[in-house]
């Protein structure tokens, strides 16, 4: 069986499997990150200049809602730029289906308000950004969703945030259990389990959250 073997920079046959791309491209397009590192492991020479890397969206609602929302230079795809440069998403998630919403992370500036995420049902995960500072109110209100995961930069839980919704895995990583506003954050809710920090599973456990809640330590929890 004879190797295939590409062709170097001179035009001659290497060891190589795939042709030698030696020098610099500039493109003025947006290129997906995740292709661009795929093409940097065959052709390691070869140096791209990308004018913007683009957002790839796991579920094709959501990609088309931020886009049509967000997509400023028009080129049909939302941007890491672009995406940072959005401050609030109103409600134009709610009372939707649609699979996951773990790109959130790309939306460095976003502030959610009042039931951002009411009713929605996610077959998988939606993944807050690390800048957020509190689950607002009503933001989950009514929702079914798969996991949410909420970094440890929130402190805070607004009323209603997780009443009436149907969890199966809330994730907080904070190590200090967050504050409420009150006691109706997590009234009515069905939630399967919820997974904390291990050294703070017995902080989270002492608060009084006026229902039950199912804390289990973090290092168990399995996507």
């Amino acid at each position: 069986m004879r190797l295939s073997q590409g062709i170097d920079a001179e035009g001659q046959y290497g060891n190589d499997p795939y042709p030698v791309l030696d020098g610099t491209i500039n493109l003025t397009t947006g290129a997906y990150r995740d292709t661009y590192d795929a093409l940097m492991t065959h052709y390691p020479k070869l140096k791209l200049n990308i004018a913007k890397w683009w957002i790839r969206f796991e579920d094709p609602e959501v990609k088309r809602i931020c886009v049509e929302n967000w997509d400023k230079d028009g080129d049909g795809e939302l941007s890491m730029e672009e995406a940072a440069a959005v401050s609030s998403i109103g409600t134009m998630f709610a009372k939707r289906t649609f699979t996951s919403f773990k790109e959130l992370g790309f939306f460095e500036e976003v502030i959610f308000g009042s039931r951002a995420f009411e009713g929605v049902n996610v077959s998988g995960a939606i993944i807050m950004p690390g800048h957020c500072k509190a689950v607002s109110n009503g933001c989950f209100l009514k929702a079914t969703v798969n996991t949410i995961d909420v970094p440890s930069s929130v402190t805070f839980l607004d009323s209603t945030c997780f009443m009436n919704s149907k969890i199966k895995n809330l994730i907080f990583r904070s190590k200090i259990p967050p504050k409420r506003y009150g006691y109706w954050e997590f009234l009515y809710a069905q939630i399967e389990r919820i997974y904390v920090p291990d050294e703070s599973l017995e902080l989270y456990r002492a608060v009084d959250w006026n229902v039950k809640l199912p804390f289990n330590p973090l290092s168990e929890y399995q996507e």
